[in-house]
């Protein structure tokens, strides 16, 4: 089949994927001001890949290597063509420049994936509707609508589900290639779960596609050696990614913290409410899954391909473990799993309904309702959301500008390492450099950067420099240069002040604090500290 033959329809989502994923990448303020958490852990990470130096790699939660891995080669390939100097030099100085690269890059990827979906299915005789219902994940919730503007493993799990469906649409649409499918299936889905764990419930979509043993087999070994292939930057602290699962698994808090439980009935009710504001459509997800199991079993209708009762009950299964794992940590983002392979549930009770009732022109109704549902909630919450999530952004730009414009490229700032965002770009790097292992091999770069850079190391503790190299706040303030911090509720400011406090006074220093700029609105400051006689 030639290119221009394809179907005009199916070229629609492409293009919408490309101009509403630019649109939002470029609509909203930059990322150290913005989102660093895990932007900034995953490019350091990404910058370790990209001079092969894996050893460096310190981030391995999720594990997440292969996303780190794909940074490291947009990295590459951009500094190539647009670097200024070293490649870690060059990534340093400009951080951003490369985080929106890779979010370009991811979005052209995205773009062009959508496009074969709708390429290869037209080759295997499919029509035009369930294309478009592969096609349209990126419109069946405003997470995936608004996921553009970030760079985290979320981005790449959604592009491993569309990877998967394209596997499915070559080779195991009608049972055309088995062996084949089993065999990419296991390396798409085996790297899903090195990128992050909650990709764990789509390992059991292939099997719910396969009848036969021996091709399930080789699916479950191909999965877990893709799995380890893909985590070999990182092989050597698996240990430590598996203890991290394991306290996930036993305890009520996030990020493995709390009681030994692994439920806390405290927070279920609240974790569930999020989950329905987040995801209504799942609601009718399970209601039409339920009916149809009931129906399948009411019918027995056998068909040569799918075992419908069999796929039916298995989602539902998927849909409750996913859900199931969010309630209990919540997070938006951690639904991504479900919510990415949205379309393949969608393309398969469409083909149910296609051969249940081949001969009643009313028998896709139930299908598209559900498209329809998906897309109203999206579009719907999507449309408040932007206007709030623009106000915020003019308000960090606000001070972002003012640092930009006020304060000098080598200005002393005293910083609390978090993930909290900051004015200053120099807070998200120090974020970042704490998810990197042998930090000190980078100090000739963050001293170029800015030299003057001080983290606090906890109270009763000296601080550094970098994090790496012991500093003197007593000889800051006695050059005369101010010390900046930014100073925002639940940021811990009194702590900086109270360090400092406590050095000007074993010197009988005299301090003044200036508010050099303040944003209402965020309750925000920047502020100034030095010598009163200065």
């Amino acid at each position: 089949m030639k290119l221009k033959t394809l179907y005009p329809v199916l070229w629609i989502l492409p293009i919408f994927t490309l101009m509403w994923g630019i649109f939002i990448l470029f609509y909203f303020d930059t990322f150290y001001s913005r989102n660093i958490d895990p932007e900034y852990p995953y490019l350091i990470n990404g910058l370790n890949a990209a001079i092969l130096k894996f050893n460096q790699i310190g981030h391995y939660d999720h594990p997440g290597t292969p996303f780190q891995i794909l940074c490291g080669l947009v990295i590459r390939i951009t500094h190539l063509f647009t670097g200024k100097g070293s490649i870690t030099q060059d990534v340093i100085n400009r951080p951003d420049y490369y985080l929106y690269s890779i979010s370009l890059f991811l979005i052209i990827l995205q773009s062009v994936l959508v496009y074969v979906i709708g390429y290869i299915g037209q080759k295997r005789g499919i029509n035009k509707t369930p294309l478009v219902i592969l096609q349209s994940g990126v419109l069946l919730n405003s997470i995936l609508l608004l996921i553009f503007c970030r760079v985290y493993p979320e981005r790449w799990l959604v592009i491993t589900s569309i990877l998967f469906i394209i596997i499915y649409l070559s080779y195991g649409y009608n049972k055309r290639k088995p062996f084949t499918f089993a065999i990419a299936s296991g390396i798409v889905m085996g790297m899903g779960l090195a990128t992050k764990f909650n990709y764990l419930p789509l390992l059991v979509i292939p099997l719910l596609l396969m009848d036969n043993y021996k091709h399930k087999f080789i699916y479950i070994g191909t999965s877990a050696l893709s799995f380890f292939c893909f985590i070999l930057p990182i092989i050597n602290r698996f240990k430590d990614y598996w203890n991290f699962i394991i306290r996930m698994a036993t305890h009520d808090g996030i990020y493995g913290k709390g009681q030994e439980r692994m439920f806390n009935p405290d927070i279920i009710s609240e974790n569930i409410v999020q989950v329905i504001k987040a995801t209504p459509e799942v609601l009718f997800f399970l209601i039409t899954l339920f009916t149809l199991v009931v129906i399948v079993i009411i019918k027995k209708k056998k068909t040569r391909e799918i075992n419908y009762a069999l796929f039916f009950s298995g989602s539902i299964i998927i849909f409750l473990f996913q859900l199931l794992m969010v309630i209990k940590h919540y997070k938006a983002d951690y639904l991504m799993p479900l919510l990415s392979i949205y379309p393949l549930f969608l393309f398969i009770i469409y083909r149910y309904f296609e051969d249940l009732y081949s001969d009643n022109k009313h028998r896709l109704t139930p299908i598209l309702l559900l498209l329809l549902i998906c897309i109203f909630f999206s579009i719907n919450y999507t449309v408040k959301e932007i206007p709030i999530l623009k106000k915020e952004s003019k308000q960090r730009e606000e001070l972002q500008c003012y640092v930009s414009k006020n304060v000098a490229e080598d200005a002393v700032w005293f910083v609390n390492p978090s993930w909290k965002r900051t004015p200053y770009v120099e807070n998200a790097l120090v974020y970042g450099f704490c998810y990197c292992r042998h930090t000190h091999r980078y100090l000739p770069e963050l001293l170029q950067k800015n030299p003057t850079i001080i983290t606090f190391e906890g109270e009763n503790k000296s601080v550094k420099i970098w994090r790496i190299l012991p500093a003197s706040l007593d000889s800051v303030l006695a050059t005369g240069k101010a010390i900046h911090i930014y100073d925002a509720p639940k940021r811990d400011t009194y702590k900086l002040i109270d360090v400092i406090s406590d050095v000007s006074k074993k010197h009988n220093y005299s301090l003044q604090i200036d508010t050099l700029f303040t944003q209402k609105e965020m309750k925000a400051h920047i502020l100034s500290i030095h010598l009163n006689n200065m």
